[in-house]
């Protein structure tokens, strides 16, 4: 009796967070919906855009939300600022994203750099099938998906294999997993990097106003010797907000105050870039 009593508590609980995460207006029709990792994750379409939407049972948060007429548009302003890495570095040959969600980076990434090789990282088995199910992620020799930890995957490539390294994993709502969010794992990632790489990492909050996101953009400018900047994304609909750090591996000071005007001439899909390069809110001064 004990047993049923608490599998019966469980199945309430998980019905709870499902339908706190479902319950929307008549516009809203769910697609899927799981519990993965102490998560509940929903897919769902609304209003003309599909979302992959978090929820802990404490807050929900939007991972992912796409154009249904055309998934290369991101509906999530800040996933545009992936996309400065490439105003600062170039057309990338090589470039990891840690963490997927709905895959939007790396499928814009293959679709809008051709001569660029995409490897996605999800510690998430059930994240990468929704991707593949409701976002058109699709597996080629250009484009490629790895389930496992995304630290392990960085200490594993060879120095210097990276262009770009894109940092957007989160374990549930906002919450960045924790042993990605240090000096220590920021110092291997430089190691990862050519020359001229960019890391480029998704915050949730402002690192002046929010202690977490103010400590990993800390640990980022103290692992690149402050050739790092920190930019707010305007517009954002989500609280807290997110922000876009980004990290240069070189001893030339990088061209900060130009990048806005580099990011205009990205696909236009991704042109928001421009307007978040020109909302900085860190400003560290390189030391090396």
């Amino acid at each position: 009796m004990l047993l049923l009593g608490a599998s019966a508590a469980l199945i309430a609980v998980l019905v709870a967070q499902i339908w706190l995460v479902t319950a929307r207006p008549r516009s809203s029709r769910v697609l899927d919906a799981w519990h993965s990792r102490g998560t509940t994750f929903v897919v769902r379409d609304d209003r003309g855009w599909r979302e992959l939407v978090a929820e802990d049972g404490r807050r929900s948060m939007v991972h992912t939300r796409v154009k249904v007429t055309d998934l290369l548009v991101s509906g999530l302003r800040y996933t545009d600022g992936f996309h400065l890495a490439v105003a600062l570095a170039g057309p990338p040959r090589h470039t990891v994203f840690i963490g997927a969600g709905g895959a939007i980076g790396p499928r814009q990434f293959a679709s809008f750099y051709p001569d660029g090789e995409i490897d996605a990282v999800d510690i998430d088995a059930s994240i990468l099938r929704a991707a593949r199910r409701f976002f058109s992620l699709a597996d080629c020799h250009r484009l490629r998906t790895h389930v496992g930890d995304g630290r392990a995957f960085l200490v594993a490539a060879a120095d210097r294999r990276f262009d770009i390294v894109v940092l957007d994993a989160y374990d549930g709502p906002g919450r960045m997993v924790e042993d990605l969010a240090t000096a220590e794992f920021f110092a291997m990632a430089r190691c990862k990097l050519r020359p001229g790489g960019v890391l480029c990492a998704n915050l949730v909050g402002n690192p002046g106003l929010h202690p977490s996101a103010g400590r990993i953009a800390a640990a980022i400018s103290a692992a690149f010797t402050g050739q790092s900047r920190v930019f707010r994304v305007p517009e954002c609909d989500q609280s807290p907000g997110n922000c876009i750090a980004l990290a240069i591996r070189g001893s030339a000071a990088p061209e900060w105050d130009d990048l806005s005007r580099r990011a205009q001439a990205l696909d236009r899909r991704v042109r928001f870039a421009a307007a978040i390069a020109r909302h900085p809110v860190v400003a560290a001064a390189s030391t090396g």
